[in-house]
């Protein structure tokens, strides 16, 4: 199945990219079982409990900012579902196809969150919130994509560096909903530790539902 192999490379591009040698060429150690064998066994092993990447841990330190090691987590997360979803399709001897897997991968959410300000009440979201609500339905798609045509190492070098545009389209359509609704905005990306109204330090979570009638996000109660 050329979209395991494929899989597979995609890790081994964002290993490779983030530093993580080590597991890069444990991954290219699965390629090339796959490719000699049709083996996914050990694949299967290194990422199930008491595997070698049980206790595999991206460092935030290591990156530039918190918002790129947060998307590269993501994105892996995505990778290691994918591939080890693919690799008991292989060993339980199902097929799937492209159409298969894209109805059948990832979700989207219609729900974001934000900060609720205990003392004056205010409802605010951040460029973290933003992020995380939109970073399901860009690595699914790109992952998808990428198994279709055979471009998954591009979009994965793109996801971690935030130079794919549809990161930044999402960011902006995202951004108008929450002016639109209307909500405080901060394009402050770690948590708040403040009301940017009051300046309050009594924070906690709250959500909002994405309108279907109107271009607006609806608050829900905490």
């Amino acid at each position: 199945m050329k979209y395991y192999r494929t899989t597979l490379e995609g890790m081994q591009t964002l290993l490779t990219e983030c530093g993580q040698n080590k597991y890069a060429d444990i991954i290219s150690s699965f390629i090339e079982k796959w490719d000699t064998k049709r083996n996914v066994s050990e694949f299967i092993k290194a990422f199930s409990k008491k595997g070698v990447f049980e206790d595999f841990r991206f460092n935030p330190d290591d990156f530039p900012s918190f918002c790129e090691y947060d998307w590269t987590n993501a994105l892996f997360g995505a990778l290691v579902a994918m591939a080890m979803q693919l690799a008991k399709f292989i060993r339980n001897g199902q097929s799937v196809d492209i159409n298969f897997i894209r109805s059948h991968f990832g979700h989207t959410t219609e729900i974001i969150e934000g900060t609720l300000c205990e003392k004056c009440g205010s409802r605010q979201i951040n460029m973290g919130d933003v992020d995380k609500y939109i970073h399901v339905s860009i690595i699914t798609q790109k992952v998808v994509d990428g198994l279709e045509y055979g471009n998954l190492s591009e979009n994965v070098k793109a996801i971690i560096t935030l130079s794919d545009p549809d990161i930044h389209r999402e960011r902006e359509k995202t951004k108008t909903r929450i002016i639109n609704t209307p909500i405080p905005f901060s394009d402050v990306w770690l948590p708040r530790k403040f009301c940017i109204l009051c300046g309050n330090t009594e924070l906690k979570k709250c959500k909002f539902l994405k309108s279907v009638k109107e271009n607006v996000f609806v608050p829900l109660k905490s």
